[in-house]
């Protein structure tokens, strides 16, 4: 008996051992929940709001003070604190009206509307310090939301790409068409860096939808996009190396490992005038060098 009570003991111990493996593993391949249903949950009283956010927002962003989402104008934040918050939000010259707030479990939840087309900036107030906030909240305009009857373009599978310029590097590629594109003229290509943030969903960026509403109002003409991730050698990060050396081997690498990759699904034009380049902080410097080192190509 002794040792039928160690084995269920034991087995209890092992039991409750995989159900927390289990749940771990379920929270962190939880899905981020979209915006708009947030908001709902918000408006509805939903007792699964609070789940909800700790699914979207990481465990940090809601202890830091730093967990935001919007979409039209309409936002909400959470922030996980012991006595009510103030929050702040407004310009760089001016406050908004207070947002109405909501204890969720153990959530502070606020909600409310700003203006479409700028960035604001936002603080909360615990027992009168000034604690987290961001200053480049985006309240983005209708250009950036899916409109009813404008064609929406297509994102690829993920492409594994093996590096001649870099050699044993590999990296991520995705390329988007737009809907007109006919399958035979030659389209325009802009190349975006760090492009994995790009085709994330739900995406804190609104490049397709942009394209798509964009596209269909004749403000740019169609044409393929390239997003594309910094690379790795084996267990070395690539992106400070592609990005922040300033000589022409990020635009060899382009010209000839990525382009050539994507020409075998769709035709692209290969005049400078249509190639561009979009980076952020880095990225802005092997743009930057593209542009002044090859100008004939980009």
């Amino acid at each position: 008996m002794p040792i039928n009570r160690s084995l269920s003991r034991n087995s209890k111990r092992i039991a409750l051992g995989l159900c927390t493996i289990l749940c771990a593993t379920s929270v962190a391949h939880a899905q981020k929940v979209a915006t708009r249903d947030l908001l709902d949950q918000y408006k509805n009283h939903d007792p699964a709001l609070e789940q909800s956010l700790r699914q979207t927002f990481t465990a940090d962003a809601l202890t830091k003070g730093a967990a935001a989402a919007g979409e039209r104008g309409e936002f909400i934040w959470a922030v996980e604190s012991a006595s009510q918050p103030q929050l702040q939000v407004g310009t760089v010259a001016t406050t908004m009206a207070p947002m109405s707030a909501l204890k969720v479990g153990g959530l502070w939840v606020y909600q409310g509307s700003l203006p479409m087309g700028t960035a604001y900036r936002y603080q909360w107030l615990v027992n009168g310090k000034v604690f987290g906030g961001a200053n480049d909240l985006a309240v983005y305009g209708l250009n950036s939301y899916a409109q009813p009857g404008v064609p929406t373009g297509k994102v690829s599978d993920k492409l594994v790409l093996e590096s001649h310029v870099y050699p044993g590097m590999t990296a991520n590629v995705w390329y988007w068409t737009p809907a007109q594109y006919d399958g035979s003229t030659p389209l325009p290509v802009q190349i975006w860096g760090d492009g994995q943030f790009y085709v994330e969903h739900p995406a804190d960026y609104h490049v397709f939808e942009a394209l798509d509403n964009l596209i269909a109002q004749k403000k740019i003409p169609p044409m393929v996009n390239v997003f594309i991730q910094p690379g790795m050698t084996g267990e070395k990060a690539m992106r400070s190396i592609e990005y922040d050396t300033v000589d022409d081997a990020y635009t060899r690498y382009l010209l000839e490992d990525v382009l050539p990759e994507i020409e075998k699904h769709v035709k692209i034009r290969r005049d400078s005038y249509s190639r561009a380049m979009v980076g952020e902080s880095s990225g802005g410097i092997c743009s930057f060098n593209a542009a002044f080192l090859k100008p004939d190509k980009f």
